[in-house]
């Protein structure tokens, strides 16, 4: 499969249907101005990859049986160079776990507990510019809207 493949992404921002609040994973970055210190546009940096990243519902603050409607995406607080937007080939699932951060197989299929949904894709998704002083991305995020929203159930497990 080349297109990058995602159990969700990191740092989460959904977006509930009905209240459109934001809930920000994990929940220690919600104080972080642009988010970790990580390269710009991680996990979409470029290149053919697969990524999965496992969220854990007591870090979600989504309201059972709200969608999530969007992901979301900060720039590196700490660069401060231009990275120009690229179009990648993307396709996002979501799935439900009864594995930890710390238990997460190496195998993504045995990490599932319900069979991953395709949420976004697959579809070309133009990547905004990073640290453009001509057009700043606001609070520095920037979204993927779902073709498919989520109807959130925390009993289900991990995102």
């Amino acid at each position: 499969m080349n297109q990058p493949f995602l159990l969700f992404t990191l740092p989460l921002l959904a977006a509930a249907l009905s209240a459109q609040t934001v809930s920000i994973f994990p929940d220690e970055y919600v104080a972080v101005p642009e988010g970790p210190f990580n390269s710009p546009n991680r996990p979409l940096a470029g290149g053919t990859s697969r990524v999965q990243c496992l969220y854990e519902a007591i870090d979600i603050s989504i309201p059972s049986g709200n969608q999530i409607t969007k992901i979301g995406f900060r720039q590196d607080g700490t660069s401060t160079v231009l990275n120009t937007g690229r179009t990648l080939q993307l396709e996002i699932r979501i799935g439900y776990s009864t594995m930890t951060a710390a238990t997460l197989g190496t195998v993504f299929a045995t990490n599932y507990t319900t069979a991953p949904v395709t949420v976004f894709g697959p579809a070309a998704f133009t990547l905004p510019s990073l640290h453009d002083p001509l057009n700043p991305l606001v609070n520095g995020r920037f979204f993927i809207p779902l073709t498919t929203p989520h109807t959130y159930t925390p009993a289900n497990g991990n995102l």
